[in-house]
């Protein structure tokens, strides 16, 4: 260790909810360390969908980088979804919201390229976390290279948390977790511009499979499924999705042609569908470090943002009263569960309903067909 400073925040994790915490804290003064085990750019696996409330936090805590993705060639404007039910029914939802898709190699480094242009942090990168302390005086970090001591840690770096593991401890619960895969194609035939697909399958309850259109004729192409499921059902993803994407079915048949770039690869994402602790003795947790992932569709950026967004806004309460306790930030889990907790439950209603019952989903199909209401609550989902 070459080094120790002392911070009044130190943020752990550069990717949406880090960048987007940093963002809105450069308005209030204080001196703040933004930390990242990797080197930037760097392939972040995802689904690559930005969601409106990404788009609308980005709008919020920084104008000038909204106005900057708008013109984005990396970032592709997401027009709808279409859906395809167990049966083959399909309904093609159209979005009224502003969207978009994007490699997270190319979103992350754009949202953190204008963030050091601020010059309202230091960034460490490259720099992976050793141990994470907190106590009644103060929040210690260590890295692999450095001592960073804080009033206030914020972990924003993950779904294999560091902060978290080592402040909370790391228990997964394979009910509310889900693992899935995925992979760069292109050539996919019948893609649609901006226009993302997700299918469900009667021999997989419980998991979907996507494709969402990239800028350059590419496509992320991807299967997820609840944890709890792949495992009593010893499901191997990979070989699931090769099985689908090959032989001669009709998805089969769409992939015929087309040029993969790497390789399908694995990642987990832990739901929002199980209400966790999002903060203690000087910390919070944002993002898939906070278990804030969409349990239904699986979108976890824009509520990533956004937890990065009221995380700073409660540690700025915190300075402004010099209450960094436990019972205070508190306040900030109730703020997140109050924007979040009603959807998650819902979310989780229909993820349960839908993966019980996959005949609903052709239900839903028929019946948003011909009702407009419904079309617009399956909007929402989006």
């Amino acid at each position: 260790m070459s080094d120790m400073t002392d911070y009044d925040v130190v943020i752990a994790g550069a990717g949406p909810a880090g960048t987007a915490c940093a963002l809105e804290l450069r308005k209030h003064n204080l001196k703040t360390a933004l930390i990242d085990a990797h080197a930037f750019p760097r392939d972040k696996v995802c689904g690559d969908a930005i969601p409106h409330r990404a788009v609308k936090t980005i709008k919020q805590i920084a104008p000038e980088l909204y106005r900057q993705i708008r013109t984005e060639p990396a970032m592709m404007p997401s027009t709808g979804c279409r859906i395809v039910s167990p049966s083959g029914k399909e309904i093609e939802i159209r979005f009224s919201l502003e969207g978009y898709i994007s490699k997270r190699l190319d979103f992350d480094y754009l949202l953190l390229q204008h963030l050091l242009e601020t010059r309202s942090v230091d960034f460490y990168e490259e720099e992976k976390i050793v141990s994470v302390n907190s106590s009644e005086e103060k929040a210690e970090v260590i890295t692999n290279k450095r001592l960073l001591r804080s009033k206030l840690i914020i972990g924003c770096d993950g779904a294999h948390s560091e902060v978290r593991k080592n402040l909370m401890g790391n228990f997964i619960d394979p009910a509310h977790y889900c693992g899935a895969v995925r992979g760069y194609f292109k050539g996919i035939e019948k893609v649609k511009e901006g226009l993302m697909e997700i299918h469900l399958f009667k021999q997989m309850p419980y998991a979907y499979f996507w494709i969402f259109p990239l800028p350059g004729g590419w496509a992320n192409v991807g299967l997820g499924m609840l944890s709890e499921k792949i495992s009593a059902q010893k499901i191997n993803l990979r070989k699931t999705m090769q099985e689908l994407i090959s032989g001669s079915s009709s998805m089969g048949v769409r992939f015929k042609n087309t040029v993969m770039n790497g390789e399908i690869t694995g990642f987990g994402l832990p739901l929002g569908s199980l209400r966790s602790t999002l903060s203690g003795n000087r910390f919070m947790l944002c993002g898939d470090a906070g278990s804030l992932i969409d349990p239904a569709t699986g979108e976890g950026i824009g509520n990533a943002m956004l937890s990065g967004m009221l995380a700073a806004q409660q540690a700025v309460k915190c300075f402004e009263k010099n209450d960094f306790s436990r019972k205070f930030l508190n306040r900030y889990d109730e703020e997140v569960y109050r924007r979040l907790g009603n959807e998650f439950k819902s979310k989780y209603r229909l993820q349960l309903l839908i993966g019980s019952k996959p005949y609903l989903a052709d239900w839903a199909i028929s019946a948003a067909q011909k009702f407009p209401w419904l079309r617009k609550q399956m909007q929402k989902l989006f």
